[in-house]
């Protein structure tokens, strides 16, 4: 799924990004996370001096990825690519 202006909801950049507001395309905020069905195994290990350590295995290590249209902002001077087309057809 591709992202189009019409996912940016907000008005205006993100305070922090206001200083650099014209030299910016889009601001995103989003929210990452693992995938329910991802998994870690912990093995505790102690070696023959007594030191601990531990293994760690992770399976199926997927992520999922979700934008915040509230706080996303685009804008409105960044060209489209389909503007783009038409205007230079």
């Amino acid at each position: 799924m591709l992202l189009t202006p019409d996912d940016f909801q907000a008005e205006q950049s993100p305070p922090n990004l206001k200083a650099h507001a014209d030299r910016l395309g889009a601001a995103l905020c989003g929210q990452i996370s693992i995938n329910p069905s991802s998994g870690f195994e912990a093995r505790r290990q102690v070696s023959e001096d007594s030191e601990i350590s531990y293994l760690v295995h992770i399976r199926h290590l997927r992520f999922m990825a979700q934008i915040l249209a509230d706080c996303s902002w685009w804008n409105p001077q960044t060209r489209t690519r389909a503007h783009a087309a038409r205007t230079v057809a």
